[in-house]
């Protein structure tokens, strides 16, 4: 028979899996049991997710991402060591996509048991501890990034906080250095707002009598924690050195500027701050009420991840709590997350300072505010209607804003307006609903175990809102769940090419074993972004971009309708499969290509933009040309124009008369056998990597950095077989920590085993 304990551990579990999968399998019944959202889920998260668990490796490269990309960088930002990720890897990949939801409802359940744990340290009545990990399980955080692939990490940072309390009021030894090892592989970005967190979490506690650690308890808990993160080495890494490249990584705060520092640039964020703490929360990327935006655009906060808010509560047990333990830890700490919300140079530091507004720490507070309402209930604290009063009536002056000024018509809201009138006032709705139902609350005899039905019911009603508003913003979901079940058949080749997607299959290609010119991801080669510099656009703008196409041997355009409006009208239909409408780029270059002239960078970049963007077909760029000069000629004077769309696609027929014969590529690289009449610089649409080595038959040859951030290697006449064989040093360097850190973590847990049982035995 399960323990009374363990039988609260279930129920957090199962109400985790149940709400989520109740609240969705309407939607997914209606789309041939496939779950498609929107933005960021269709075009990430299930393709990775299926690319990853049809053939579960780690290799070293993977040439199909965009232009090419550590394996790694590209997709350990996206789980790729979760335990959820390898549990599809186990799914046979028939059904993995139909397998998906069932395992998102797994994380839910996971991260109710987890938050479960951490709130049955504190509370007293298991009921109000499950009624915390329930708030925290379908907090408005959560909700919000369902769009997103965070629910891995926020499933387990619960037990993070867990391990800690063990560590220190029981000296729990191991337990700690295992959460710390845990969530590093799972999300190295999470991983870093909870390191930050915890520290500020722990000298908060330090506060409270019953939360005393000794000197040698400290270094014991140091212990773990470096072992913990040597551990996890193996992601760390590679990330630390990919992020410290990456140009999305964005600008840090300047100290020249003190007023950007303390101050947000709009007024708006303050009020969408506010908002997030005590309403319902919009579906990413909307701003239903106030426009809060950057530089004339839509941005601001839309995808900042920006919500506190707990189901059926919101702000009313915070409130309660604090009004009756003004000195109490969770007191303490909630003023202090308040205080960072509201600070730019304060909320910056969970992105390590960066100017880029997010908001993604905000789980954190979320999970002790969890905690707060809990404890706000079990000590029956009446002012909990005073808090639902509060919240209410900011509620209402929020919903008396949007009637009055209403987003549509607000004379600073011209562009992209992202907005739902439905959406604002269901969660209004839902919003002052949930608080009539808090104020209602009587505390007789049971009232945990009804509070806890009536808790679980609105937090239904809030995931179901979130599934009907995300699924409604997927126009045409029959379509995005087609591009997962049936892939586009085309011809295979012995020689290199790409595709490009449009917006509705991006990063399908991956599925479809064919490269990429644009890879939808938030780790990018730098060298690409210089490219895109350099000419003149965004890395966005790159798959549109004609030149590219050309340059990058991009073969076919697959797009969801037979318009090109989003490409170059160049292309020619040549076939509809089902969804798919399959143009032929005809200026394709097979990769692996030759020049005969070359031009050097200072003289590229002193060209007018419009050359520049087609020039690349004609010359080579390099940083100097008499380092080629056994190779190429400069470009003389009077060829350096800007090239009609005839010259393009005669530039693009003198590039296909020498290419290499045959390309392929693997986990480590690719190849190429080349057959030249006299020596050339052989060009491939790689991105650079210092990580790549050049052999030719074998033997290394010089690596060069070609038109800004592709790669040549030197051939000589006759037939040659090219290999570049990409080696991460950042790995390498990661596994040796992972292997001294997990070997270190084993020892100390054994050794502190080895102790207790000496001092039970003494005692």
């Amino acid at each position: 028979m399960l323990t009374d304990n363990r039988k609260y551990c279930l129920a957090a579990f199962l109400i985790g899996l149940a709400v989520f999968i109740a609240a969705v399998i309407p939607y997914v019944a209606q789309n041939g049991m496939v779950f498609c959202f929107y933005g960021d889920f269709n075009a990430q998260q299930v393709p990775f997710t299926l690319y990853l668990s049809g053939n579960y490796s780690v290799p070293q490269y993977d040439f199909n991402a965009g232009t090419g990309l550590d394996f790694l960088d590209a997709y350990s930002f996206y789980n790729l060591f979760s335990p959820f990720m390898l549990i599809m890897a186990l799914v046979p990949q028939k059904i993995a996509l139909y397998a998906l939801p069932f395992v998102i409802a797994l994380k839910f359940g996971v991260c109710g048991l987890n938050s479960y744990l951490y709130a049955s340290r504190f509370c007293g009545d298991k009921d109000c501890a499950l009624i915390a990990a329930v708030l925290y399980t379908f907090s408005g955080f959560q909700l919000v990034n369902l769009v997103f692939h965070y629910l891995d990490a926020l499933a387990f940072f619960p037990l993070l906080l867990y391990s800690l309390e063990l560590a220190v009021t029981e000296k729990r030894r191991g337990f700690f250095g295992i959460a710390v090892a845990l969530c590093a592989f799972v999300n190295y970005y999470i991983f870093v707002i909870e390191v930050i967190f915890i520290v500020i979490y722990f000298l908060v506690r330090l506060s409270d009598e019953n939360f005393r650690i000794g000197f040698k308890d400290f270094l014991c808990l140091a212990a773990e924690s470096v072992l913990g993160a040597a551990a996890a080495g193996f992601v760390l890494v590679p990330a630390i050195v990919g992020v410290s490249g990456n140009p999305r990584f964005g600008d840090a705060y300047s100290l020249s500027s003190p007023f950007r520092m303390l101050f947000y640039e709009t007024p708006w964020r303050y009020t969408r701050i506010i908002q997030s703490i005590f309403m319902a929360p919009e579906i990413q990327g909307y701003t239903n009420i106030f426009p809060d935006f950057v530089g004339g655009q839509t941005m601001g906060s839309r995808w900042s991840s920006q919500s506190m808010y707990l189901p059926m509560f919101g702000m009313s047990g915070v409130i309660a709590y604090m009004c009756a333990n003004r000195k109490s830890v969770w007191a303490r700490l909630a003023a202090i997350c308040a205080v960072i919300a509201f600070v730019p140079i304060l909320n910056s530091l969970f992105t390590l300072g960066r100017t880029t507004y997010y908001a993604r720490w905000m789980f954190a507070p979320t999970l002790v505010m969890s905690v707060m309402t809990a404890l706000a209930l079990e000590n029956k604290q009446t002012g909990i209607r005073l808090g639902a009063a509060v919240n209410a009536a900011v509620v209402l002056a929020i919903a008396a804003f949007s009637i009055i000024f209403p987003i549509e018509r607000l004379t600073l809201f011209k562009v992209g307006a992202y907005y739902s009138n439905v959406q604002k006032w269901t969660l209004i709705i839902i919003t002052l609903v949930g608080l009539a139902l808090t104020a209602a609350i009587k505390f007789d005899e049971g009232y945990a175990k009804k509070t806890l039905v009536i808790t679980v019911g609105m937090s239904f009603f809030l995931m179901e809102s979130t599934i009907l508003f995300g699924m409604g913003e997927t126009q045409y979901p029959s379509l995005a769940a087609g591009s997962f079940e049936a892939y586009p058949e085309i011809e295979q080749t012995s020689y290199g090419r790409r595709v490009s997607c449009g917006d509705w299959f991006c990063n399908r290609n991956l599925l479809w074993g064919e490269s990429s010119l644009y890879f939808f991801n938030s780790s990018v080669n730098p060298y690409i972004y210089e490219y895109c510099e350099a000419l003149g656009m965004d890395y966005s703008e790159i798959y549109s971009d004609y030149v590219s196409e050309c340059l990058c041997s991009v073969e076919y355009v697959i797009l969801s309708s037979d318009s090109t409006a989003e490409f170059s009208d160049r292309h020619t239909l040549e076939e509809q499969q089902g969804i798919y409408y399959i143009f032929e780029n005809p200026d394709f270059i097979p990769m692996g290509f030759c020049y005969s002239y070359c031009i050097s960078r200072e003289r590229f970049d002193s060209l007018d933009e419009n050359i520049r963007k087609s020039i690349m077909l004609k010359a080579l760029v390099v940083e100097d040309t008499a380092e080629v000069s056994d190779y190429l000629q400069e470009l003389p004077e009077s060829e350096i124009r800007e090239m009609s769309d005839d010259e393009i696609s005669s530039e693009c027929e003198k590039r296909r008369e020498n290419y290499a014969d045959s390309f392929t590529s693997d986990g480590s690289g690719f190849t190429a056998e080349i057959t030249l009449e006299e020596s050339e610089l052989v060009f491939f649409s790689a991105a650079y990597s210092d990580n790549f080595t050049a052999y030719v038959d074998g033997c290394e040859v010089k690596l060069y950095n070609a038109n800004i951030g592709f790669m040549a290697v030197p051939v000589q006449e006759g037939t040659h077989t090219v290999r570049l064989e990409y080696h991460s040093a950042a790995r390498s360097v990661g596994a040796y920590c992972s292997a001294v850190g997990g070997a270190g973590l084993v020892v100390y847990i054994a050794a502190a085993a080895y102790f207790r049982r000496r001092r039970n035995t003494e005692v």
